[in-house]
């Protein structure tokens, strides 16, 4: 029970992470195509 809340917790935490990560990454390519245009 409790291995797999922790379980949660983690996959949670690990695809907030990475949204983040893709959020910025977009950002980033977004002012790159805008500064190349």
């Amino acid at each position: 029970m409790q291995k797999t809340g922790l379980q949660a917790r983690f996959l949670h935490f690990f695809w907030f992470k990475v949204r983040q990560r893709l959020k910025v990454a977009g950002l980033a390519a977004t002012t790159w195509v805008n500064r190349e245009a």
